[in-house]
């Protein structure tokens, strides 16, 4: 029963009533005081498959107070909590930042930052794709660079170079350490590059999974989760993460890790500005 018990209590002693296929156990587990799990077989199952149906209410005000808000999971409370400190870190080194709870405010934000006269141009990213603001910012009528219109690669090219002159460039990050830094990997350099240098303003939009204790576990975050996972969406691309799904530290021509960039400081001053989700956001 022990085995069986998706909240792994500690079993006190069965009881006798099994009529109907049914049995009744006291558990005591770390979200519970003590209390009263019911535990149904059905017929035709072996004896350890148990469907459990908790009979007791959780005592949330003796062991978790803060839990008390039921539209709140510990994942959002945990982000809520430090999303603004995160945000506080990176205006210290001289970005704009701000953390919101919820998408549409985040979105409602970005366009605020966006002159109606501004070129806007984008790197490749799923938190943006996820978001919708490629196509939002066709809807209000702004002017774009997208080199997903080209009609070859040469196009393509010409089009990722003069976004790297636009006013406006949106982007995600693969990572941002609790100090404030963001890290990020790249196969063609194009993302980046305008993060670097280029673009009049960068708009970063991450969700909070991106976010890392520390600059060096950005790192292994971008390598060894962003990388991978951004290699799946290539299905011609042959490298070791591509095919393992692990990073292979590999020198292939496909690989996306050819730059490794840590932007330690916005220069100048405000031209970055990271808006921090409370959500699961991209790879």
């Amino acid at each position: 029963v022990y085995r069986s018990n998706p909240l792994r209590g500690r079993t006190q002693g069965l009881s006798e009533n099994t009529k109907g296929g049914s049995l009744v156990f006291k558990c005591f587990c770390p979200a519970l005081s003590t209390g009263v799990i019911r535990a149904k077989q059905t017929r035709g199952f072996p004896p350890a498959k148990l469907f459990i149906k908790i009979g007791v209410k959780y005592n949330h005000s003796r062991r978790y107070p803060k839990y008390m808000n039921p539209d709140k999971t510990p994942i959002q409370l945990r982000y809520n909590k430090l999303g603004p400190k995160v945000v506080k870190a990176l205006i210290s080194r001289y970005f704009e930042a701000w953390y919101f709870e919820e998408c549409a405010e985040a979105v409602e934000k970005i366009f605020s930052l966006i002159p109606p006269s501004d070129v806007v141009s984008w790197g490749g990213s799923m938190t943006t794709n996820g978001l919708g603001l490629q196509e939002m910012v066709y809807q209000k009528g702004y002017q774009v660079v997208d080199r997903d219109k080209a009609a070859g690669a040469v196009e393509r090219t010409a089009l990722m170079r003069k976004s790297l002159l636009c006013d406006t460039f949106l982007t995600g990050t693969n990572a941002i350490s609790e100090d404030g830094q963001l890290v990020n990997v790249d196969g063609a350099g194009n993302r980046v590059a305008a993060m670097a240098y280029g673009p009049k303003q960068v708009i970063v939009v991450a969700g909070m999974n991106k976010v890392t204790k520390t600059v060096e576990d950005a790192l292994v975050r971008s390598r060894s989760i962003a990388a991978p996972s951004n290699m799946q969406r290539f299905p011609g691309a042959k490298s070791p993460c591509a095919e393992t799904g692990s990073c292979g530290n590999c020198l292939s021509p496909d690989s996306i890790c050819s730059l490794i960039v840590t932007t330690r400081l916005c220069k100048p001053q405000g031209r970055i500005k990271v808006i921090l989700i409370g959500k699961d956001l991209g790879l």
